[in-house]
């Protein structure tokens, strides 16, 4: 078909020591290959979350910001939700929290930490400290389920 590899894209790497590919880290872990978000997809997440909440969204109401959060909380969990990534989630949950702080913060310079916290920042269901409003709130990332890919047992017929 006339397809050569590319050189300098081209890695030949032991398992041990992993590769990245689409977006995630294939790597064996003490004999067992443990798939987990690369470092470079939780970087790009990171960036475009500070794009949105300190770039673009510096004036949004928090309802909107909230309805854009959420969809890219759920586009990334969605796609990283068959590996194991609740280190991950933990991490930008944190992240998240920081930029919200900071959004908070920027918005009211001249209140205190008390009166910032109690605006933005609400009890929801069993849950504390939920970035959210009346209507809706911002999704957890490390409360969304991960769910690995069923088994498939080829003794069984779909049909």
């Amino acid at each position: 078909m006339g397809l050569d590899l590319s050189e300098e894209k081209t890695v030949i790497t032991h398992f041990d020591d992993g590769f990245d590919m689409l977006g995630w880290t294939f790597r064996k872990f003490k004999g067992k290959l443990i798939v987990k978000p690369s470092k470079k997809a939780l970087k790009a997440l990171k960036s475009a979350l500070y794009e949105t909440i300190l770039g673009r969204g510096k004036a949004w109401k928090q309802e909107v910001l909230i309805e854009k959060l959420n969809q890219q909380i759920r586009g990334w969990t969605n796609y990283h939700q068959s590996v194991c990534a609740s280190e991950a989630s933990a991490h930008i949950d944190y992240i998240l929290y920081e930029l919200l702080w900071r959004w908070a913060k920027r918005r009211h310079p001249h209140k205190g930490q008390w009166w910032v916290s109690t605006n933005y920042w609400h009890r929801m269901g069993d849950r504390n400290w939920v970035f959210c409003t009346e209507d809706e709130g911002l999704l957890r990332v490390d409360h969304i389920p991960i769910s690995a890919t069923p088994k498939y047992d080829g003794r069984k017929s779909l049909f």
